[in-house]
């Protein structure tokens, strides 16, 4: 074995002594969400979530005085989200409200309304909330153009318009004989860009022009079309939406990037949508730029003065999340995230997002290069105290290099029992070397925690994500316990003490690794996990274009079934020696909690020893607090039981 280590350490001193912090205190909700710099740097809005609900927040840059501005059950009394800050001028800040109407647990896929509020800055602590009442999307803020913004309505005729703020009639009141809704603005002498067809996304030029539309079919196409002459359009790219559910690939632009002639583009034939591409049609070449670890990419997010990426707005653990990206070094190897979020106009005031594994996401005022103070971070900042130390490393493995992330106590009084980690997926997942909220957990407790990027995870080439195809029950799983039988060879790490802790697949490796090495792993803990492969493949909840993904990375039921038999826990479970312990969501929509049931009736039938918990209302990502508290605490119970 070919072995080639990179030992990156985090901390150098040892820091001072904490108490281990508990299952509630250690897991919360993200309190800041996001924050934008208006137009002259003087003022800062901030999106936070208190007890729940989404509130915006006024902070003057000058004096670092913070006062509320408005909270969401203040809007409205629907369930609802703020997905959007803009900044339109220095007295006006644009929200989009998504409120939902019908959807499933979770705030995944759902459905709902989305509406544009402009809030004007308080006077004397009075709020004024003006709302476009015409349905459309927010397309440009102009921020040089006080009182105005580009906003475009979408049907037969797509139109782009040039509205006035203080035309608009303020939000929930109706409309009457002395007022026109939205101030009677969409007309000719207000538009700014017109084309025939059914326009999905307008895409802007660095100097507000619009020269790029994606157009929408009656005949089922989308194509991408130059609208910079007026009189006859350009198709740079056509696509068929009826091939999406067959096609391999299936990359969209969805906005303009700062190259000329390009578009950060999302893959829709993914499962989940976690890959963002650069692509230009001229040349027709495409690059992939950066993978996501979160569930689902719902939009990318540029900076408006120069068209760079600097995030992503996801679902994460069910919930809305928003993923700043470090435009100077992408590559997972980089240990801390430091990307300018927000800037004003002369480009001398900016908000600074930053993290590592031993820092919880941080929201830093600047001006120029000199720090002025920290905005709030995305979790409370006592996690902090809890240092840790992360080794990056990789081994051979049956023909590729495998990367893992080692986590561990910065100053471990004897040897480390270890907790293998497996992410789920397992295609197109990974771990990254950010705060991490389970391995940090874990490491204060006094574990070391390994993390195992196998063959399957993104974040690295697209061959290494493809390797993991059909190798759910194979070399995944030799992957993961080959870099765990390395790293127990340290001598900080009691070989004798090791447990395997996964969700998803993770937790199916967690029930199959000590299946396959019962003398290895101590104990297992399985946490929304497949028991049952063949019955995760014919899942009721799947897509048609998911049963082809199933088929290709998984295994086909139908000329598979005992191979997928052979790899499932459940046929097995008569070779386990290892305490196991199974915590599944009754609501689970992406693994079934029948697979949990069958892993019961199989221990029970072969007399092994294993706790069961049943988490009432829980969907797959357990992403109400109290699910995850009452995960975590069963799973911290059972790590120093059996460990």
């Amino acid at each position: 074995m070919r072995v080639l280590i990179l030992i990156l350490f985090l901390l150098v001193n040892t820091p001072p002594a904490f108490s281990t912090m508990s299952v509630d205190k250690f897991f919360t909700a993200p309190q800041l969400l996001t924050a934008t710099v208006s137009p002259n740097g003087d003022l800062l809005a901030i999106l936070e979530l208190v007890d729940d609900k989404q509130v915006i927040y006024l902070q003057d840059t000058n004096t670092q005085k913070k006062v509320k501005w408005i909270s969401i059950d203040e809007i409205t009394e629907e369930e609802a989200a703020i997905s959007r800050l803009v900044w339109l001028d220095n007295q006006h800040l644009a929200a989009n409200l998504f409120e939902i109407k019908e959807g499933v647990k979770d705030l995944i896929d759902t459905k709902g309304e989305q509406s544009l509020l402009i809030l004007k800055t308080p006077n004397k602590g009075n709020v004024k909330i003006y709302s476009v009442r015409s349905k459309g999307e927010l397309v440009d803020s102009l921020p040089n153009t006080p009182n105005e913004f580009l906003y475009a309505k979408t049907g037969i005729q797509s139109k782009v318009y040039q509205l006035k703020i203080n035309k608009l009639l303020e939000h929930g009141k109706r409309a009457n004989k002395l007022t026109r809704v939205d101030g009677g603005q969409f007309v000719k002498s207000n538009e700014h860009t017109s084309i025939d067809g059914y326009v999905v996304e307008w895409f802007l030029e660095l100097d507000k022009s619009i020269r790029y539309a994606a157009l929408y079919n009656r005949d089922g196409t989308l194509d991408l079309v130059d609208v910079n002459n007026k009189e006859e359009t350009k198709k740079l790219k056509s696509w068929n939406l009826k091939d999406l559910e067959n096609a391999e690939q299936f990359i969209v632009p969805v906005a303009r990037s700062a190259e000329p002639g390009s578009f950060y583009a999302l893959d829709k034939a993914e499962e989940n949508t976690r890959s963002v591409y650069l692509v230009n049609y001229d040349s027709n070449k495409q690059e992939l730029i950066y993978q996501s670890d979160s569930f689902d990419i719902k939009q990318v997010i540029t900076d408006p003065a120069t068209n760079n990426l600097i995030g992503l707005r996801t679902i994460r653990n069910g919930l809305m999340h928003f993923e700043f990206i470090d435009s100077k070094n992408e590559e997972l190897s980089k240990l801390k995230i430091e990307s300018a979020i927000s800037q004003d106009l002369s480009r001398i005031n900016t908000l600074v997002y930053s993290e590592s594994y031993n820092q919880v996401g941080q929201f830093d005022f600047y001006k120029g290069k000199k720090k002025q103070f920290t905005v709030g971070h995305r979790y409370p900042k006592y996690l902090n105290q809890s240092k840790a130390k992360l080794e990056l490393g990789e081994i051979e493995v049956a023909g590729l290099n495998i990367p893992y992330l080692l986590t561990y106590p910065s100053s471990p009084k004897k040897k480390m029992p270890l907790v293998l980690l497996p992410h789920g997926g397992p295609i197109g997942v990974h771990d990254n070397p950010y705060f991490d909220h389970t391995s940090r957990f874990l490491n204060q407790l006094g574990y070391a925690v390994l993390r195992v990027n196998y063959r399957g995870s993104s974040g690295y080439t697209k061959e290494f994500e493809e390797a993991g195809a059909l190798q759910w029950g194979d070399q995944i799983l030799n992957d993961l316990h080959t870099v765990t039988e390395f790293i127990v060879k340290r001598p900080d790490i009691d070989s004798k003490r090791v447990c395997v802790v996964g969700m998803s697949y993770g937790g199916y490796a967690a029930m199959m690794l000590p299946i396959k090495h019962s003398e290895f792993y101590k104990c297992a803990v399985s946490i929304a996990g497949v028991s049952d492969v063949a019955l995760q493949a014919t899942s009721p909840y799947m897509t048609d274009r998911q049963f082809k993904w199933t088929k290709k990375y998984i295994g086909d039921v139908d000329n598979d079934y005992l191979a997928l038999k052979a790899i499932s826990p459940v046929y097995h479970f008569d070779k386990l020696k290892t305490p196991l312990l199974l915590i599944h969501g009754e609501e689970d929509h992406v693994v079934d909690v029948e697979h949990a049931y069958r892993s019961k009736l199989m221990l029970d039938k072969h007399n092994k020893r294993y706790d069961f918990t049943l988490v009432p209302e829980a969907g797959h990502s357990f992403s109400k607090l109290e699910q995850r508290h009452l995960m975590f605490n069963q799973t911290q119970k059972f790590l120093a039981k059996y460990l």
